[in-house]
């Protein structure tokens, strides 16, 4: 009922052809199929994760499809495998053109309560991974992308950034933390032509969250979306793909909300057409 998105969007473009980009947190959801979306738009690609089987299956599956990808293993927690991770991308490709900055531990949100119950360890966790890790993968591969000549870092942001909620404390300060990390960059490497911008998604429909449907509001939040459907992992892989190609040479410490004008309706339910 809730999985009416777009149409596939168009294969075989090239306007990320011989880019060399590393994907944190490719192994699955919105990584794997923003992973696929870059390769089939000609990037080089080194995937990273702590899931190796996810993880090389996913780079065979886009090697098969005539793709350009490899998987190399990085953990969030772990500043030397982050930075392993971007020496591997150069050692392989002689250069880094772009970072999509997806990874986040989705394990620790349903332990991750308000400012008086939520537990440290929890908090703390939560920005160790959600923050810390993306803010060390930036502080690694920034400076291969001055050694390139520039290049784009996107970051995965969410509405938890701007948007109070009762729950939740810990991602969403990690995540407004993020969002500063994005405009610091900007404004700091911007004029060496090193971009940083951030992707906000709303309600997706992955794999996931079509298997546990039945589970979630989803109703709900297709009342208050201004657009006439939820969202799929291409709406995302379409933003990325944007952000990390010479098309957006002029978007700069910006966050993008991909999530069909949701949050833009202060919450007030839409009219049927």
């Amino acid at each position: 009922m809730f999985k009416t998105g777009s149409a596939e969007s168009s294969i075989g473009r090239t306007r990320l052809a011989a880019k060399v980009i590393v994907v944190l947190g490719a192994s699955q959801g919105l990584g794997a199929s923003t992973s696929r979306r870059l390769a089939a738009e000609g990037a080089k690609l080194v995937l990273a994760g702590i899931s190796v089987d996810r993880g090389e299956q996913l780079a065979a599956s886009i090697v098969e499809s005539g793709g350009c990808a490899h998987y190399c293993r990085a953990d969030l927690k772990d500043a030397d495998s982050l930075s392993h991770l971007m020496e591997d991308a150069v050692a392989k490709h002689g250069r880094l053109d772009g970072l999509f900055n997806n990874a986040a531990d989705m394990s620790l949100l349903a332990a991750d309560g308000d400012a008086v119950e939520i537990d440290i360890e929890t908090f703390d966790r939560t920005i160790a991974s959600d923050l810390r890790g993306l803010f060390l993968a930036c502080r690694f591969a920034i400076p291969k992308m001055l050694a390139s000549g520039g290049g784009s870092i996107v970051q995965s942001s969410s509405a938890a950034a701007f948007a109070g909620e009762p729950t939740r404390v810990a991602y969403g300060c990690a995540k407004a933390a993020l969002d500063a990390l994005t405009r610091h960059i900007a404004a700091r490497w911007g004029k060496s032509k090193i971009r940083c911008n951030s992707v906000a998604p709303g309600m997706m429909m992955t794999e996931t969250a079509v298997r546990h449907a039945d589970m979630l509001p989803l109703a709900d939040i297709l009342r208050r979306t201004a657009s006439p459907r939820l969202g799929e992992p291409n709406d995302i892989a379409d933003a990325v793909a944007f952000l990390l190609s010479d098309e957006s040479t002029f978007i700069n410490g910006q966050r993008l909300s991909v999530d069909g004008g949701l949050t833009m309706s202060l919450g007030a339910p839409t009219p049927a057409s």
